[in-house]
């Protein structure tokens, strides 16, 4: 975990970023997305009117054992805000020749919860960016040409929609890699993914270019922070299950 800081003139804080370099124990096989479906089951439930009424009967589905690559962290030593945008350097191979890829980022809490905190997708033929006007948390993409897959490693850069949201001590952040969609009752993907799962796409993590994640943080102090309902607006819960992985 590395840590860049610099000192705003606002008075805010110290805003910063986290960067996760994403491994896993040697004794494990690299971990596959695959082969994986055309998209997961919609978020369902009555939502609620307000950040005060909460949602009831939600059911938010996690990604099935075998079509799915989840890492977790150890337990936060601290709490942590996120605040800004994020993004995650996702490294793999496939099957096709283009693929969708999906990011779950979510907080399992102490209580057994996992709440949902933000999101992202992206193409892989339309992964091109423009090094000049991108940041570690902000890939400019040039969507102007695709660039298709032929079986061998490549990075898939996947911007984090901005994040406000406060991890407790002792909670762990979960990103999970996937299909498209399964996170909102009300948006859906045309995933270039067929139905029936012929895609097998492989995550590649550690080694000298390990895929990534960095999220945006601010240091400044949350005491008295209860944290927001489980569920709340937008942000659906579960049952924490450990996917075949272990993450």
């Amino acid at each position: 975990m590395n840590s860049l800081w610099r000192v705003l003139p606002s008075g805010l804080g110290t805003w910063g970023q986290m960067a996760l370099s994403l491994t896993t124990p040697a004794v494990r096989p690299r971990p596959r997305t695959g082969p994986i479906p055309r998209r997961r089951p919609a978020v369902t439930g009555v939502p609620g009117k307000s950040p005060s009424d909460p949602p009831t009967g939600i059911k938010w589905t996690p990604s099935r054992r075998a079509t799915g690559s989840v890492l977790v962290t150890a337990p936060l030593g601290s709490t942590l805000l996120a605040l800004g945008s994020g993004a995650a350097n996702i490294r793999i191979s496939s099957s096709a020749k283009d693929t969708d890829l999906g990011l779950t980022i979510s907080e399992v809490r102490p209580d057994g919860q996992e709440k949902l905190v933000a999101i992202g997708v992206q193409r892989a033929s339309m992964r091109h960016t423009d090094p000049s006007r991108s940041t570690s948390v902000k890939p400019a993409y040039t969507l102007d040409r695709h660039e298709y897959l032929d079986g061998s490693t490549v990075d898939v850069p996947v911007q984090i929609l901005p994040i406000g949201h406060v991890f407790k001590k002792g909670s762990r952040l979960r990103l999970s890699i996937h299909a498209v969609g399964g996170d909102s009752e009300r948006w859906a993907f045309d995933s270039v993914d067929p139905s029936g799962g012929s895609t097998v796409n492989t995550v590649h993590l550690g080694g000298a270019r390990p895929s990534s994640l960095t999220l945006t943080t601010l240091d400044r102090s949350t005491a008295g922070f209860r944290g927001l309902d489980c569920p709340s607006m937008g942000m659906p819960c579960r049952t924490y299950e450990k996917n075949s992985n272990g993450g």
